[in-house]
């Protein structure tokens, strides 16, 4: 399965925590998974840097053309992107 997954990537917030878990877990079980970041802030998030450099094989600027679109954010940032399923995730 494809999915497009939207949201901070590479911040220390709690979301791109949660971001980068839900990728990685998708991607260890066999999803093709595209990364689209909103980053709100510089401050680095301080994975580890062999995961970072994984990550970035997944970051594109546009979601997939197949599959379901996950979107990690605040609920000001949520964008329905037509002809697609979109979820929201929002603590």
């Amino acid at each position: 399965m494809k999915i497009s997954i939207i949201g901070p990537s590479f911040d220390a917030w709690g979301y791109a925590q949660a971001l980068r878990s839900i990728a990685f877990g998708l991607l260890d079980k066999g999803y093709t998974v595209r990364i689209i970041p909103r980053d709100w802030s510089q401050l680095e998030c301080g994975y580890l840097i062999h995961k970072n450099n994984v990550f970035f094989l997944f970051v594109e600027r546009n979601v997939l053309p197949e599959g379901p679109i996950l979107q990690i954010n605040i609920a000001q940032e949520f964008n329905i992107i037509p002809g697609k399923k979109n979820w929201v995730n929002d603590a």
